[in-house]
């Protein structure tokens, strides 16, 4: 029984982190488009020209498979970084009608959600391929480490 309790508390604890993320975005985004900083509003939703039913049936799928597969305990911080990007970039663009991408590298203009999105998924593959690697375990949770 207390482990169904344990497991409840960390699925609310990650979605407070997830909700974190899409605030702390939010913000960023929201201060880029009131002060002079330069950005590109980019209309399509999740890098694709999708409706919004193809937008939320994605973040769904998403989400059931982290669930389903249990990423989110397996692998916490990989599956916070990925939901809460792709979160942020959904309800920037329904909320305020595009997603802000202001910072310019060499493939593209990309935003704080992208980063995150990316960073999840290297760092879910690192852990999914390479998980003896104790040095990433360290960097992950280093509670693991020791045992």
């Amino acid at each position: 029984m207390p482990d169904k309790y344990a497991s409840i508390l960390m699925s609310l604890y990650h979605t407070f982190v997830v909700g974190c993320t899409v605030l702390i975005n939010l913000s960023i985004s929201y201060y880029i488009r009131v002060s002079d900083i330069a950005y590109i509003p980019n209309t399509s939703p999740i890098g694709f020209t999708f409706g919004y039913f193809s937008s939320i049936l994605i973040l769904i799928i998403v989400a059931w498979v982290i669930h389903e597969f249990e990423l989110n305990q397996k692998y916490a911080l990989a599956s916070i970084m990925i939901l809460g990007g792709l979160f942020s970039n959904f309800s920037e663009k329904y909320l305020l009608g595009a997603v802000a991408d202001y910072m310019t590298i060499g493939i593209g203009t990309i935003n704080l959600a992208d980063i995150m999105i990316f960073l999840g998924v290297v760092l879910l593959n690192l852990q999914i391929w390479w998980p003896q690697n104790t040095l990433l375990a360290e960097l992950v949770d280093p509670t693991e480490a020791l045992s």
